[in-house]
């Protein structure tokens, strides 16, 4: 991206979160609750947490939807944050595709991991304990393939950031959602891995040194700007 789009596209989504706030943060924070509940109930149901997550997580896009339709329908009310709900199976047909790939990223590091859980009969918790304990010391060959999966993830996660955008907001097939996607990372790959550090960063600071208010703030901010980005580059695909 130039310099010029950057800032363009920065201030474009300063000026919308100044004008919206009364909508973004009370949503915002709604929605941490819910991440938090999601972590809160794992600890005595894995099963349920899962089912939580698979209805929290499309209020992820949220954002993007609410920015889209009032960008394009002057749509100001609280119900676009649930309208992604509408086009839900249509979000999940794109996202399913997104977890195939990394699951395929992932393979060599669950591998290694069900190679090491068998000692322990597949059980998780008891190779936690075990390891945390230091009765149990994991193959170096999980480190290895830990490093490895979760580095090529990182690197390949540019290029599968916006399938969803062009796949819901422009009615593409999959394939042209992804191609799309792809060739926006291609030129654009230093500037959206270095976006994604900065995201983790201050999430990973919003969560444990601010005890949410930055990621309250950041979520908003973060997905309006990846918005704005696919807004300003998918006017220069066309």
């Amino acid at each position: 991206m130039e310099l010029k789009i950057y800032k363009d596209v920065l201030m474009r989504t300063i000026h919308f979160m100044r004008l919206h706030y009364l909508h973004l943060l009370p949503f915002s924070f709604v929605l941490f609750v819910l991440l938090l509940l999601v972590g809160f109930v794992s600890v005595s149901s894995n099963k349920l947490s899962i089912l939580i997550l698979a209805m929290v997580s499309p209020l992820l896009f949220s954002f993007a939807f609410y920015v889209h339709r009032f960008e394009h329908h002057g749509e100001n009310t609280w119900k676009n944050f649930i309208n992604i709900y509408a086009d839900i199976v249509r979000y999940y047909k794109v996202q399913g595709l997104k977890y195939f790939l990394f699951l395929i990223a992932l393979l060599p590091m669950i591998v290694v991991l069900q190679i090491e859980l068998a000692a322990f009969g597949f059980d998780l918790e008891l190779f936690y304990h075990a390891e945390k304990s230091g009765s149990y010391l994991p193959s170096p060959y999980l480190y290895l393939t830990t490093f490895f999966s979760v580095t090529l993830t990182m690197l390949c996660y540019p290029f599968v950031i916006f399938p969803e955008y062009f796949y819901i907001f422009e009615k593409l097939d999959i394939k042209s959602a992804y191609k799309k996607s792809f060739d926006l990372a291609k030129h654009n790959y230093f500037s959206l891995l270095f976006l994604m550090v900065i995201q983790i960063i201050i999430f990973s600071l919003g969560s444990f040194l601010s005890c949410g208010f930055l990621f309250v703030l950041a979520l908003p901010f973060f997905s309006i700007l990846t918005y704005y980005i696919y807004s300003s580059w998918s006017a220069r695909l066309s």
